[in-house]
């Protein structure tokens, strides 16, 4: 009858230590996905690219947002060079941002897939001012996106308006 006893309180006691070492590993396991509580990028790791400036012959590291806008969004807000692939319905844009510029942020937009073939490869670079990194897709909207904003995709929307 002891030893009885003794058998199921050692199962017992291997269910629970199961479980409680169960319960640590998946906490940990979970934590080690997370990138940031602000940053989600479709659980890819965000993964490095460089690549030199033609403007200042400096390596620059960008963060690989993958195909998370708000992830690009997030790097926005602190101008730190990252790039993302966006899909919205049949456009496929790349928006990258290149970093500081008196001042201004500046983000690059690349049409890469359109049904509108006239816009695939164009692009264009917008300076948002560090007070509007926050908000910066509501600031790069009409007359602004035209004063902040230049390159061959701007131009080609401005002569779509005449």
């Amino acid at each position: 009858m002891r030893k009885d006893i003794f058998i199921i309180g050692s199962i017992i006691v291997l269910v629970v230590f199961a479980i409680v070492i169960f319960t640590n590993n998946s906490k940990k396991f979970s934590e080690k996905e997370q990138v940031s509580p602000n940053i989600q990028n479709s659980g890819k790791n965000l993964e490095e690219q460089q690549e030199i400036s033609p403007a200042t012959q400096q390596k620059i590291i960008y963060k690989d947002c993958g195909t998370s806008d708000v992830c690009f969004s997030t790097y926005v807000k602190t101008c730190t060079p990252a790039k993302a692939t966006i899909s919205d319905q049949e456009l496929t844009y790349v928006e990258t941002i290149k970093g500081y510029k008196d001042n201004n942020c500046i983000l690059n937009l690349v049409y890469t897939d359109s049904p509108l073939s006239e816009i695939i490869g164009k692009e264009m670079d917008c300076g948002v001012p560090k007070t509007n990194l926050d908000n910066f897709k509501n600031y790069l909207q009409g007359e602004m996106m035209k004063k902040s904003c230049s390159g061959s995709l701007i131009d080609y929307m401005v002569q779509l308006e005449q």
